[in-house]
Parts: C-alpha cells; sequence; structure tokens
C-alpha cells in the first residue's frame, strides 16, 4: 500500500529501500511501511525471541493464580484473533484495488507504448510517407483504441489523451490533437475541477492547438482563463503564470490583437527577468517569442533588435553551438531577409550553415533549411545561379528526407518563383507540376490550394506563349477557386493561416481571370472574354490598393498593365474606339516593359 500511494512523499525513496523493508519483514523486525505501535513491537520481538519468550510466560503463568488469569488470556486470545481477522479482510480489500490499479497502470502503457511498437524507421523509404506522418497515424489509431480499453479510470484515460493531443501538436498536427484535447480537458474538469492545475494545464494544451488552427477567438478565451486561474492560485509572477500569459500573448498575435500581445510580451519579459534573471532561460525564450509576434505585427525594426539580442545570452548560456543558439540565428539571418538586407543575412547565415553541417551533417534539416535561406537571399542579392543551386539543393534534400507537406512545400514554391524572375519559364514549370501534383495528393484534387496551383502554373504557361496548354489549366484553376473561395470580399480577422490563404488565393483569382480572358481575345471569343478581363481588372486594381500586400512589397503592376492592353485591345476589336482610348489612357501610367508576376511578401 505504502508503494501505491497517492502522496509521493510516502513512497519508498528508492528500490534499496524497498529491499531493506522486505527484509526487516522476513526478519521479523519492525517495518517502516505501517505506524510502529507498541502492539507491533511487541509481537515483532515475541517472533524474534519465541523461546526465551515462551519460557517467560510458561514461568508467569505458574506464578498467576485462579481463574481471572486464565479468562484474561482467553479474552486477549479472541481479541487478538479478531483482530486478525480484520487485518486479513483489510489485506484482502487492499490486495483487489492494488490488483485493479496495476491493471490499469497496465493497460495505459500498453496503449501508449503501441504507438511505437514494430515501428520501423525505414518505413517512410518504404510506404513513401515521412516517419513524422507515420507517427500521427499511429497516434490517430491509439486515440481510437482508448474507447475501447480497459483503463477504466477516467482520469487515467484523460491524461493518455492529453499524451497523445500533445504529440499531435509536436508532430505538428494540432487539427488531430483539438478533439483528443477537449475530451481529456472535459474529464479532468469533472473529477479534479476546472482549476485545478493539471486541468488548467490541459486547458494550455488545447488553447494552444486553437491557435495553431486558426481558432483564434476560442484559444484567447481559454487561455485567458488559465491565465486567471493560475494568478489566483499561484500569484501573478509565479514562472507556470507567467507561461500562461506568454501563451495568451501568442494567441492575440494570431487573433490580430497586436498591440494587446505586445504589452503581454513585455510583462513577461519584465517579470522573467526580475524573478528569474536576465540570461535564464524562459527569459530569453519569451524575447524569441515576442521578436516572432513583432514581425507578425510588422514591428521589423523591433524584431531584429531583439534577436540580434539574444545573440550574445544564448551564445554565453548555452554556448555558440547549441541548437536553440543555431536557430536563434537562423531567425535572425530569416529576418535581415525579410527586412531586404541581404547583405546582412548572408554573413549570419553562411557561418551558420558551415556549424550546422558540422553539428548535424550536410544533409539534415536544420541545414537544409539554412541552405534554403541562403538560396533565397543569394538570389536576391543578384548571384541568381547560386541562389537557385542552393535553392534547388534544399528542395531535393527535404525531398530525400520525406517531408513534401512542409519543408519541401516551404522551399519549392519560392525556387520556381526565382526562376521565373530569371526568366527560365520552362524550368520553373517543371516544378509548378511537382507541386501541383503534391498539393493534389495532401489536399485533394478539388481544394483550393490545388484551384491556386493551377492558376498559378497557368500564369506561367502564358509567359512561355504556350496558349493551347492554357486554357484548360486556367478553366479547371478557375473553377475550383470560384467554388472554394466566399463570395465578396475576404474580411480580415487576424493574420491568420486561414485568412493569408484566402486572401491570397483572391489575388490568384484575379490573375487567372485576366489571363483567361487574354488567351480567349487572341482567339477572337471576345463575348466570353470581356467579363473575364473586366473582374480581372477589378480584382488587380484592389490587391494593388491592399495595405497589406503594399506593406509585403507585393506589385500587381505588370499584370494590371497585361489586362489593360488586352482590355483596350477587346474594345478597338469590338468596335468601340472611345473605350478603348480611355483603357490605353490607363495603360499609360504604368511601365512600358513587362513586370514580372505580382509576388506575395515571403
Amino acid at each position: 500500500m505504502r508503494c501505491l500511494e497517492k502522496d509521493r512523499s510516502r513512497w519508498y525513496e528508492s528500490a534499496a529501500a524497498l529491499a531493506r523493508d522486505i527484509e526487516r519483514f522476513l526478519a521479523d523486525e519492525v517495518v517502516e511501511a505501517r505506524p510502529p505501535t507498541a502492539g507491533y513491537r511487541l509481537r515483532k520481538f515475541v517472533r524474534r525471541h519465541r523461546g526465551p519468550v515462551l519460557a517467560a510466560a510458561a514461568v508467569a503463568v505458574l506464578l498467576v493464580a485462579g481463574i481471572v488469569g486464565t479468562t484474561a488470556g482467553m479474552l486477549r486470545a479472541v481479541d487478538a484473533e479478531r483482530d486478525a481477522e480484520g487485518r486479513r479482510r483489510e489485506a484482502v480489500a487492499a490486495a483487489e484495488t492494488a490488483g485493479r490499479r496495476l491493471a490499469q497502470l497496465e493497460e495505459g502503457y500498453a496503449t501508449l507504448g503501441s504507438v511505437f511498437r514494430d515501428l520501423d524507421p525505414r518505413a517512410e523509404q518504404k510506404e513513401g510517407r515521412p516517419l513524422r506522418a507515420l507517427l500521427g497515424d499511429r497516434l490517430d489509431e491509439t486515440a481510437r483504441r482508448l474507447d475501447e480499453g480497459q483503463i477504466g479510470d477516467p482520469v487515467a484515460v484523460a491524461r493518455v489523451r492529453q499524451t497523445l493531443g500533445v504529440s499531435l501538436v509536436g508532430l505538428g498536427y494540432p487539427g488531430k490533437a483539438v478533439g483528443l484535447l477537449a475530451e481529456a480537458r472535459a474529464a479532468l474538469a469533472a473529477h479534479l475541477g476546472p482549476d485545478h492545475q493539471d486541468t488548467l494545464a490541459c486547458t494550455a494544451h488545447l488553447g494552444a492547438a486553437y491557435r495553431m488552427t486558426g481558432r483564434a477567438a476560442e484559444a484567447v478565451a481559454l487561455l485567458e482563463r488559465v491565465r486567471d486561474a493560475r494568478a489566483e492560485a499561484l500569484g501573478p509572477d509565479h514562472p507556470d503564470t507567467l507561461a500562461a500569459v506568454q501563451d495568451l500573448a501568442k494567441a492575440l498575435t494570431t487573433a490580430g490583437r497586436g498591440a494587446a500581445a505586445l504589452a503581454l510580451f513585455e510583462r513577461v519579459r519584465d517579470e522573467r527577468a526580475r524573478v528569474l534573471g536576465p540570461d535564464h532561460l524562459q527569459t530569453l525564450e519569451g524575447l524569441y517569442e515576442m521578436a516572432n509576434a513583432c514581425r507578425t505585427v510588422g514591428r521589423m525594426g523591433q524584431a531584429t533588435a531583439l534577436l540580434e539580442g539574444l545573440r550574445e545570452p544564448l551564445a554565453r548560456r548555452l554556448g555558440p553551438d547549441h541548437s536553440h543558439t543555431l536557430n536563434a540565428l537562423e531567425n535572425l539571418g530569416v529576418q535581415y531577409l525579410a527586412a531586404g538586407r541581404t547583405a546582412e543575412a548572408i554573413a549570419v547565415l553562411e557561418p551558420l550553415r558551415a556549424a550546422q553541417a558540422d553539428r548535424f551533417g550536410p544533409d539534415h534539416r536544420n541545414t537544409l533549411h539554412t541552405v534554403h535561406h541562403l538560396g533565397v537571399a543569394y538570389a536576391d542579392a543578384g548571384d541568381v545561379e547560386q541562389g537557385l543551386g542552393m535553392l534547388e539543393r534544399a528542395a531535393a534534400g527535404f525531398d530525400r528526407l520525406g517531408l513534401a507537406t512542409e519543408e519541401w512545400g516551404l522551399v519549392v514554391p519560392q525556387l520556381y518563383e526565382h526562376l521565373e524572375r530569371a526568366g527560365r519559364y520552362a524550368a520553373a514549370e517543371a516544378w509548378r507540376r511537382k507541386w501541383l501534383a503534391e498539393v493534389r495528393r495532401r489536399d485533394g484534387p478539388g481544394s483550393l490550394a490545388a484551384g491556386e496551383a493551377l492558376a498559378q502554373l497557368g500564369a506561367n504557361l502564358v509567359r512561355q506563349g504556350r496558349d493551347a496548354d492554357v486554357e484548360p489549366v486556367l478553366r479547371e484553376g478557375l473553377a475550383i477557386l470560384l467554388k472554394e473561395l466566399p463570395a465578396g470580399p475576404v474580411v480580415f480577422d487576424g493574420i491568420t493561416p486561414e485568412f493569408t490563404r484566402r486572401w491570397l488565393a483572391g489575388l490568384t483569382t484575379a490573375v487567372a481571370r485576366a489571363h483567361l480572358g487574354g488567351v480567349l481575345v487572341g482567339r477572337g471569343e471576345y463575348g466570353e472574354a470581356e467579363p473575364l478581363l473586366v473582374q480581372g481588372y477589378d480584382g488587380l486594381k484592389q490587391w494593388e490598393r491592399d495595405p497589406l500586400y503594399q506593406h509585403g512589397g507585393g506589385s500587381a503592376a505588370g499584370e494590371v498593365a497585361e489586362c489593360l492592353d488586352r482590355l483596350a485591345e477587346l474594345a478597338a476589336a469590338r468596335g468601340r474606339p472611345a473605350e478603348a482610348a480611355r483603357w490605353r489612357a490607363e495603360r499609360a501610367k504604368y511601365p512600358p516593359s513587362e513586370a514580372p508576376p505580382p509576388r506575395p511578401a515571403r
């Protein structure tokens, strides 16, 4: 029973301590596992010194005269028998309880252990899927087993669900984790109470999963609850409370409430520096998260300053080759790159690539990340050959690692965009077709991402002058985009993944309409071409004026100018010279040379 105590302070401090207690029991000595009462000590003494005690008892019996002594002995015997019977029943009940708990624990361990049973690291090569995806499938399967298992204890089931949910989030599947974490939180709240620290920890994990899946408002509501409950129970400057404040700040950033988020990040920074010290890892972590928030809300200078300030303390605290130090350097290089400071980005990323190659290997994902960023930096700096070579190396490396749904999906769009900027449209087309195949596999052939990839492939074919190949691609892509996009303008609800996806898809739809209309004008099909051109022009002008698009450095000027050329051509062909002159006058506001396709901000 001591081994099964809920209070950890009552457990044996080690296996050796348990062994010593068993040895004492076998030697009829007093054990630590029960209170050392006088009767218990006496019984142990009798068992150890049975011969002398019996002799003394015989003498005592001879000395005790009369019926009173005999009667007292009988009463003591009866009492001892009753005590023994009570202890026996208690031991049986305790053994049954312990057996049930042991069975529950074994079932719980078996459930978790099934995630890794017979998991072959080479399976990703055999099945053509990354190990991360295989682990995600195992976690899904294990979650289903919970409903059919024999764990029994609802709190134990909730803890297993929480473990599975947190693992799914770590593997990059927050959408799959939401249901598990919500069930775990409900069970813990019902059995432990909504303000129990275990319940609050599960609530924080659920809030993070909501944030990662774009459900920012729900994330904020949950994390506000965690912050308030921890502040009341633990105090406002407790490390767990400050962690809750930081989680809330990240959710507010996702929800587009940048000012409120940064105020919380500043509070966390100041409190951790005061309570834990300026070089504590949690303090430095908060500064790193604050830098990410600053970048998200457009405070590039502040983000850069924070990341620059992290270089020295991280190197001093953890060492220059620690993974956290190297990750901070990578983010600083990316920050320089986003700010257009390509020379400084290269100066940071080149030695970082060498350090990562020494520590992790040249084909490790961290090293390939840096190669990817260096490729963009060199291409932006004008060294197109070296930049494209690095981007191709990064794409091939991620492809070998089986990370096509994540890192590969980050580098390939930048590779084909830089190829197109260099005028290599045929090479870019090959990568665009690979990207289209991956998107169809990952999201489905009728997904919004597939429609966007088709429309962008059509724009590439337009640049190559392959009008015969363009029309079916653009028609398929437009049909998907118009079906999947909401009617009317995209409403800003924070820079969430969902908003960004639909916002960029809206721009792609405008470009696709303009290109398809231009192809139809070339074939003389003016009736169908005109509404497509007008809608494409209106959409392009809307995005040209969009402050977010301007902030990201995007330019739709080339596409607008091309669309105006086609509108003027169409009006002249249909005998409307005044309208054609009006379109030409608008066209004169743009540069005469053809501009590259519009590129959204990285």
